[in-house]
């Protein structure tokens, strides 16, 4: 029952540690706008952070 029961912490833990990765970013263009992205995964930050390369924006994670 011990060994179940520190199973299950390791489990809730690991699924929370997963789910905070999630980060905010903002895009800078030339003319000084700047859009913020809120809440993205790895991946779409990936896709967002090309998206503003092809505009010749800035990207920062805030």
């Amino acid at each position: 029952m011990k060994k179940l029961f520190v199973f299950g912490c390791v489990a809730v833990l690991g699924a929370a540690a997963l789910a905070s990765c999630k980060k905010d970013y903002t895009c800078t263009d030339s003319d000084g706008t700047t859009i913020t992205y809120s809440k993205l995964s790895k991946t779409e930050a990936t896709a967002a952070e090309s998206g503003c390369a092809l505009i010749g924006g800035t990207w920062k994670k805030k």
